[in-house]
């Protein structure tokens, strides 16, 4: 089993899903994919892959609390898998055996959920996903692959060190620059009141597609300011 993020939430980095789930699959090697920092934002073509993990916050604008869980095929979970009375087929089914609970697991990745589902949480994710919908994933990609790559264009011309790849099929919409011009820029962008991620050595910039050129412009005279 091969486990990877789709866009690595320190540099920023995309790597090719398509070209990997090729590769492995030749050699009959299961492939996980970490959504985390794509799904809602980026395409994730679930198709390719074995699985596909998420958290419901960050560009999924959903609560925290819940997850995604994507299964390619249905089956039974291992043995070693946490086993509640929400994941059973059903009820009716259970028994004692041998002195050990017996039943049988739901098909697919109903099986992994444990208890009951939490219905908030997971009423505010779907409500998200509706103005996402409604939007156009594919409208939302555009605009926000476009700003943060005009972004990561104008580091590379101000010779300012970026750990985020140049190409934009190498990037993902968050723009990585390491110390110590993130921690200059994040001054500059919190007295504005943008926020923005630091940590781990780097300030990170990540744009959706709420964003639009006004906050582009903000964060580009923020750079132009550096030293």
């Amino acid at each position: 089993m091969v486990i990877v993020s789709h866009v690595n939430y320190r540099t920023g980095l995309r790597l090719n899903l398509a070209e990997l789930s090729g590769a492995l699959r030749q050699r009959g090697i299961l492939f996980v994919v970490d959504a985390g920092h794509s799904l809602g934002v980026l395409p994730v073509d679930a198709a390719l892959c074995d699985a596909v993990v998420s958290c419901s916050h960050k560009f999924m604008m959903g609560p925290h609390g819940v997850g995604i869980l994507y299964l390619a095929r249905e089956g039974q979970p291992p043995e070693s898998a946490a086993r509640g009375w929400y994941s059973m087929d059903s009820v009716d089914n259970f028994a004692i055996r041998n002195g050990e609970p017996s039943f049988t697991f739901k098909n697919g990745a109903s099986a992994y959920e444990i208890g009951n589902p939490a219905f908030l949480l997971l009423l505010a994710l779907i409500e998200s996903m509706k103005v996402q919908e409604s939007a156009g994933r594919g409208a939302i990609a555009e605009q926000a692959l476009g700003l943060a790559s005009a972004l990561r264009s104008e580091l590379k011309a101000r010779r300012i060190e970026c750990w985020t790849p140049v190409l934009p099929a190498r990037h993902g919409t968050s723009i990585a620059i390491p110390e110590p011009a993130g921690s200059e820029l994040y001054s500059a962008l919190s007295a504005r009141g943008i926020l923005v991620a630091k940590g781990v050595g780097r300030l990170r910039i990540s744009f959706h597609g709420y964003n639009d050129n006004s906050d582009l412009d903000a964060v580009m005279q923020c750079v132009a300011a550096l030293p």
